[in-house]
């Protein structure tokens, strides 16, 4: 975890090319957390770097796949500007990049008000996105009931099947 005055990287996965994605995000010009995705070397050198978000909203990037023809999915949520300071409403953010870095295209999934897209993996049959939700929020202490989520999309965005995992009960104080 490195954390700097305006950006916060959590991730860092291996490249293709032998060099790293850092993931997290980074304040835009209004004070809002955009995506972050840095490309590295193997040296460590920033080869590129990409923010990709709203002037109203929080995201980040959690999980990267580079595909064969150096297109890359990245995935991670989107929190919005709404709710309590403590409990906000977030999203599954799902974006797919081009070899420029251009978006060819973003998905935005929720269930529950509180969704977050955790990893992305690519098989024979398309993407296969790994995450969380919760959909049940107590009072003072917040009890917290989520399960676990996996969905599986076509290379195009498409939702193809989404099953949940079993359910797990945590407590947090707030």
């Amino acid at each position: 975890l490195i954390h700097s005055p305006g950006f916060l990287i959590k991730k860092m996965q291996p490249a293709n090319d032998g060099g790293y994605y850092l993931l997290g995000n980074v304040n835009d010009s209004s004070g809002e957390k955009n995506m972050l995705i840095v490309k590295t070397d193997l040296d460590g050198n920033i080869v590129w770097n990409k923010s990709i978000g709203t002037t109203v909203n929080k995201e980040e990037a959690l999980s990267i796949i580079e595909l064969a023809n150096n297109e890359l999915i990245t995935v991670g949520y989107l929190e919005t500007d709404t709710g309590n300071y403590h409990i906000k409403p977030s999203e599954m953010l799902i974006v797919k990049l081009d070899s420029s870095q251009n978006i060819i295209w973003s998905n935005r999934m929720m269930i529950n008000n509180w969704s977050y897209a955790d990893a992305v993996t690519l098989d024979t049959n398309g993407l296969v996105v790994a995450g969380h939700f919760y959909y049940s929020i107590g009072a003072s202490v917040y009890s917290i009931t989520g399960e676990g989520l996996i969905l599986r999309l076509d290379t195009a965005g498409n939702l193809m099947q989404a099953h949940t995992l079993g359910n797990q009960q945590v407590l947090k104080h707030f």
